[in-house]
């Protein structure tokens, strides 16, 4: 895995503690590995920044904003602070199968699809 990683996984959150690890281990599980994990956390007032706290995994990047700024500033933010040539946005109350990011990559890497997004 190079400096710049390939995929950046954006999770932004809210007060999500009863979801959120989850969420982060689904990534971090993934057969896919040249990624990062973008947390972006909305001055959330439950356990949700100690749960996140817990992972020491080097490719999670945590960023805890001030004050809340909405939740479409919080998904602007996430974006805004990844790293990776492609983005997937994880709700915090979502999962990802195992193999989802390696089979989407193989998409959007493959011959002849340039143009394709998802």
């Amino acid at each position: 895995m190079g400096s710049t990683p390939l995929v950046s996984v954006c999770i932004p959150v809210y007060n999500t503690e009863r979801f959120v690890a989850e969420a982060i281990r689904s990534v971090l599980d993934q057969s896919f590995r040249d990624l990062e994990v973008v947390i972006v956390d909305n001055a959330s007032t439950d356990s949700t920044p100690e749960i996140i706290a817990k992972f020491s995994d080097p490719r999670i990047r945590l960023f805890v904003n001030d004050q809340n700024i909405g939740a479409a500033g919080n998904f602007n933010r996430a974006v805004a602070m990844a790293r990776g040539r492609y983005i997937k946005l994880l709700c915090a109350d979502d999962v990802l199968y195992p193999t989802c990011l390696e089979k989407q990559v193989a998409v959007l890497e493959a011959d002849g699809h340039a143009g394709v997004s998802m």
